[in-house]
C-alpha cells in the first residue's frame, strides 16, 4: 500500500521509483522483514533514504569520484512506463560496478524525464556505453563509441555480465548515420520483431495523451447535450458542449499524425519525424487522386501505422542515397533535401498506394455496421463489444493483480474511463506485449459481455 497526499500530483510514481531503487539492497530488505515494530520499520526506511538521498536532509551526497580520465562505463536505462524497471536497472548496474571496481554513471529515462544526463565530455572519455532499454533513447550522441544494446531486464539481472562485456574491449562501435546498433548483449543482434515493437511503442506512448484527452472531452460533450441525443446536432447543441466537442475533435484528430511521426522517428531519427507526421495527416484525410467532393475516406489507424513505418524506411533510404553527395552540400540535407524528398515520397505512397485500398476497406466496414438492423443485433453487439477492451483490461487488473506488473495495475482508472468513452487505444500497450494471446482473450471477453446485454435487453424492456 502506498499512502500519498492529495496535494501532490503523481507523488506515487516518485515513491515507486524510490522504492524500486532501495529494495535492490539486500540488507535493506532484510532489515524491513526483521523489524520488530512499526517504529523500527520506519527507522530503517529513514536511514536508507538519508543514505541514498542525503541532499534532502541538508547533507552532502557522497558520490563516486569521477576519475580524471572520465568514467570507464556509461549507461542509459529506460522502460516503457519509466517507473520501476528503469531505476532498478540503474541501481543494479551501479551496485555491481562498485563491487567490480568500475567507475560508472547511469542516466535514467523515467516518467519524469531524463535524470543524471550524460555529458558530451563523459561520452567522449568513456570506454563503452550500455543501453538497457525497452524504448527508444537519444542515440545520435553516442556516434563513434562502443555501444551494447539490451533489454532493461538484463540491466537488473545480468549487470555483472554486461559490465564484463563492456570492459572487454571487444564491443562494436555504433554509427548513427548507418543505423548500426553496436553490439547486442552476448553477441546477439536485436531481432526485427523487437525493433518493430520499440518503434510501435514509441509512437503509441506519444499518441495516447492526445487520444485520451480528446476522447474524454468528446464524451463529455455528449454527456452535457442530452437534449439533442439522436439528432445531427448531438454534442454541439449548446455553447459548452460545442466547445468540448471542437477541442476534443482537434486533440483526437492529432493521434494519427503523432503516432506515425514518432514511429518514423524511432526508425530513422529526427529527419523522419516530419514525413511521418505528414503521412499520418494524409491517412486522417484519406486523400486520393479523386476529387475531395467524390468522397475521401480516412485510412485511419491502419493507414497511420503504415505511414509511420514507411516514413522511417523512406528516410533510411534517402540517407543512404544522399550520403554520396559532396561535403559542401551536407548542410542542405536536413533543411532542404530531407523535407522535400521525404514529403514527396510520403505523399505519393499515401495518395496512390495506401489510402485507396485502406480507405475502401474502412468504408466497406462502416456500411456493414450501418446495415445491421434488428435481425443482426446480436452480431452488432459482438462487434461493438470487441471495441471496448479497455474495460476488460481494467477489470482484469483490478481483480487479478498478481497477473500484472505494478505499472500495468496503475492503468485501472484510465482504462475504465477510456472504455466507457469507446476509446480503444488503452489496450495497445497490453496487446503489444503478447498480441496473439491478448487480442484473442480481450476481444472474446468484451464480446461475451456485450452479447449478454443485447440478449437481455428485450426481456428486461418487456418487464
Amino acid at each position: 500500500m502506498i499512502a500519498a497526499p492529495n496535494t501532490e500530483d503523481n507523488v506515487h510514481l516518485e515513491v515507486l521509483s524510490r522504492l524500486s531503487m532501495l529494495l535492490m539492497d539486500d540488507e535493506f530488505r532484510t532489515n524491513l522483514l526483521d523489524a520488530a515494530d512499526v517504529t523500527e520499520f520506519l527507522a530503517h526506511i529513514d536511514e536508507a533514504e538519508r543514505k541514498k538521498f542525503p541532499e534532502e536532509y541538508g547533507e552532502e551526497k557522497q558520490t563516486q569520484d569521477q576519475p580524471e580520465e572520465g568514467y570507464r562505463v556509461l549507461a542509459v536505462t529506460a522502460c516503457p512506463t519509466g517507473i520501476a524497471h528503469t531505476y532498478m536497472a540503474a541501481e543494479s548496474l551501479e551496485n555491481k560496478a562498485k563491487e567490480m571496481g568500475i567507475s560508472i554513471k547511469v542516466e535514467t529515462n523515467g516518467s519524469g524525464g531524463a535524470k543524471n544526463v550524460l555529458t558530451p565530455e563523459e561520452i567522449a572519455q568513456c570506454e563503452c556505453i550500455i543501453i538497457a532499454a525497452d524504448k527508444e533513447v537519444d542515440m545520435p550522441r553516442f556516434d563513434g563509441k562502443p555501444v551494447i544494446t539490451t533489454k532493461v531486464a538484463n540491466g537488473i539481472h545480468k549487470a555483472e555480465e554486461l559490465l564484463t562485456e563492456a570492459t572487454s574491449g571487444k564491443v562494436a562501435v555504433y554509427h548513427n548515420a548507418s543505423k548500426e546498433s553496436g553490439s547486442g548483449f552476448g553477441g546477439e543482434e536485436e531481432s526485427l520483431g523487437r525493433k518493430i515493437y520499440k518503434a510501435l511503442m514509441n509512437g503509441v506512448s506519444h499518441m495516447l495523451p492526445f487520444a485520451i484527452g480528446g476522447g474524454i472531452l468528446i464524451a463529455m460533450a455528449f454527456l452535457f447535450d442530452g437534449a439533442h441525443a439522436g439528432t445531427a446536432e448531438f454534442g454541439m447543441g449548446n455553447p459548452f458542449s460545442r466547445f468540448l466537442k471542437q477541442v476534443g475533435d482537434i486533440s483526437f484528430g492529432m493521434m494519427f499524425p503523432i503516432l506515425a511521426g514518432y514511429i518514423a522517428m524511432a526508425i530513422a531519427d529526427r529527419p523522419a519525424l516530419m514525413p511521418g507526421i505528414v503521412g499520418g495527416l494524409l491517412a486522417k484525410s484519406g486523400m486520393t487522386m479523386a476529387a475531395e467532393e467524390a468522397g475521401w475516406v480516412s485510412s485511419g489507424f491502419f493507414g497511420a501505422l503504415i505511414a509511420g513505418f514507411a516514413a522511417g524506411l523512406i528516410m533510411l533510404g534517402l540517407k543512404k542515397i544522399l550520403e554520396k553527395l559532396p561535403k559542401a552540400l551536407e548542410g542542405t540535407k536536413p533543411m532542404l533535401l530531407y523535407p522535400f524528398l521525404g514529403i514527396a515520397a510520403m505523399g505519393a505512397l499515401m495518395v496512390f498506394v495506401v489510402n485507396p485500398p485502406v480507405g475502401a476497406f474502412n468504408e466497406w466496414l462502416n456500411q456493414v455496421l450501418a446495415s445491421m438492423g434488428e435481425s443482426s443485433r446480436v452480431l452488432l453487439g459482438a462487434v461493438l463489444g470487441g471495441m471496448v477492451p479497455p474495460i476488460g483490461i481494467a477489470l482484469a487488473t483490478l481483480f487479478f493483480k498478481n497477473r500484472f506488473t505494478k505499472s500495468e495495475q496503475q492503468t485501472v482508472a484510465t482504462n475504465f474511463i477510456m472504455g466507457l468513452s469507446f476509446i480503444t487505444e488503452g489496450a495497445i500497450p497490453f496487446a503489444a506485449s503478447d498480441p496473439l494471446l491478448f487480442l484473442a482473450a480481450v476481444a472474446a471477453g468484451s464480446v461475451v459481455a456485450m452479447l449478454g446485454i443485447v440478449l437481455l435487453k428485450k426481456p428486461l424492456a418487456a418487464k
